[in-house]
């Protein structure tokens, strides 16, 4: 069984999310090992109960730094400013 089949679901929509013509629409996915990173330091602050500003400058900022990175916004908005 492939990594994507349990995805796969013809009874679902999200076959036609993944992989609409529209897909583009939505942006740029983020770099696999910018996720990777962010899941390792959400998974840290989890494990070690870390604070709300660690959850802020561990896991938020980085995730909302991605995220702006492609946007049409990201001349107009900063992480720090949303």
């Amino acid at each position: 069984m492939s990594v994507m089949e349990p995805y796969l679901d013809t009874d679902d929509d999200i076959t036609e999310r993944l992989f609409s013509d529209q897909r583009g629409l939505v942006g740029d996915s983020p770099f696999c090992a910018d996720v990777v990173s962010i899941v390792e330091r959400a998974n840290e602050n989890e494990a070690e109960c870390a604070s709300e500003a660690a959850w802020n400058g561990d896991v938020h900022t980085v995730m909302l730094k991605i995220a702006l990175r492609h946007s049409r916004w990201r001349d107009e908005l900063r992480c720090d400013n949303v």
